[in-house]
């Protein structure tokens, strides 16, 4: 069994999805390397990518210079825990759909571009029950719908860690400016409006998913403002899945294992899927910090010796 974990060039690894997973495949003596995702290239038909091989188990703040160079083909699973650069997204994009042929990807290529995008879920109604969407590049036709009544999140369809999150209405006295800025001074950006679910003053529940199975899930609840991001002031705790909780999640956990998502992270304010994340999606640490047990290794079992 061999495993290439793609990240983004750092100074040091911390305690996260990277160390986690990694220290736990060694523990099922699988053959395990990291690689920066920003160094894939193309050599003839193959597709190479620099970083090192992990021999021994990884302590926060590990990392080691890019002194060798791998084939994806030489491992049967290649992980992508980050996207790097957005400068060259669609160049990596591209050579991981050439990769795919000869190496198992978690997340495909069909998930990191389709399911990671935060409107995308709007074209899918009867399987996602979804907040109203719009997205456009237009701060004007924005406008004149948060001008027709309603609260509304304003947010940047690609973005993560809750930055860029906006809480409108008619009454926001800056709203032209804050979706003005959004789409940028050229109408190159695009932005997406969702109707705010009111629900989630209750909290946001994160459900974890490894090949379509249920891992764990925490509540995120906001205490500065309308944001349950962790890294935006949201405090996690400890919670459960209703019934219907746990069947929509397992439902949807299904669908995301048929589409290539086999590691996941859903956003889940019940009936409505606020976000999927396809990218390393943050929890692990979050559980085991709320008590729970470390889930890396059910993650690694559920994946890759499936």
């Amino acid at each position: 069994m061999s495993l290439l974990f793609l990240i983004q060039n750092t100074k040091q690894i911390d305690d996260g999805n990277c160390l986690r997973l990694v220290n736990a495949a060694l523990q099922q003596n699988v053959r395990i390397a990291i690689a920066d995702i920003d160094t894939l290239s193309l050599h003839k038909h193959h597709i190479g990518v620099r970083g090192f091989s992990v021999l021994n188990t990884l302590k926060g703040g590990h990392w080691e210079d890019l002194c060798k160079h791998f084939l994806l083909s030489e491992f049967k699973t290649t992980w992508v825990l980050s996207l790097g650069k957005r400068e060259n997204f669609l160049d990596k994009i591209q050579l991981l759909r050439m990769a795919e042929k000869t190496t198992r990807l978690v997340n495909s290529v069909d998930s990191l571009m389709f399911l990671k995008s935060k409107y995308s879920l709007a074209g899918y109604p009867n399987r996602f029950n979804y907040p109203e969407s719009h997205a456009s590049s237009n701060a004007l036709d924005l406008l004149q719908i948060v001008e027709s009544g309603g609260n509304w999140i304003a947010k940047p369809p690609a973005g993560s860690f809750g930055r860029k999150v906006f809480f409108l209405n008619k009454h926001t006295a800056n709203r032209r400016a804050i979706l003005k800025l959004l789409c940028g001074t050229q109408k190159d950006q695009y932005t997406l409006l969702q109707h705010y679910v009111t629900e989630i003053s209750n909290g946001e529940k994160r459900v974890l998913l490894a090949n379509g199975s249920i891992i764990g899930q925490y509540l995120r609840t906001s205490t500065i403002d309308h944001r349950t991001n962790l890294m935006q002031g949201g405090i996690p705790s400890s919670c459960s899945l209703t019934t219907e909780e746990f069947n929509y999640c397992s439902d949807i956990g299904k669908y995301l294992k048929d589409h290539g998502a086999l590691f996941a992270g859903i956003d889940l304010v019940f009936p409505y899927i606020i976000e999927i994340n396809v990218v390393s999606p943050g929890g692990l640490a979050t559980l085991e910090a709320l008590g729970g047990p470390d889930h890396a290794a059910n993650v690694i079992k559920n994946i890759i010796t499936d």
